[in-house]
């Protein structure tokens, strides 16, 4: 998540014109996330990270089938690199999201009767 508001930061340092304001909306996106997952995550925090992060591998491949290409690469290609990490870091994020909250749950202690 940290990762992610990093990454939209640089890329949006990089861009011109309206790619910038959405890179920078989406790196606002990432802040409370970060944010909480830092200071006090919870297992909603981690339910949270896991939807946004199967949002984002759903989203990344199709960006590259914009005209400008994705973070301001000319000519709608996107380098092979660039691809693989805009699918590969938003699978890792799910995978960890998914164990933190399922090893959250098995954490919280049943309500006394």
């Amino acid at each position: 998540m940290v990762g992610c508001l990093a990454l939209h930061l640089v890329a949006a340092a990089g861009s011109s014109g309206v790619q910038v304001l959405v890179l920078l909306g989406m790196a606002l996106a990432c802040m409370p996330c970060a944010t909480h997952a830092l200071l006090a995550p919870t297992r909603r925090t981690w339910i949270q990270a896991g939807l946004v992060s199967a949002g984002m591998l759903g989203a990344h491949p199709l960006l590259g089938l914009l005209p400008a290409g994705h973070v301001g690469h000319a000519g709608g290609s996107v380098p092979v690199v660039v691809s693989t990490g805009m699918v590969a870091g938003p699978a890792v994020a799910l995978g960890l999201a998914c164990f933190a909250a399922i090893a959250g749950r098995r954490r919280t202690p049943s309500p006394a009767a």
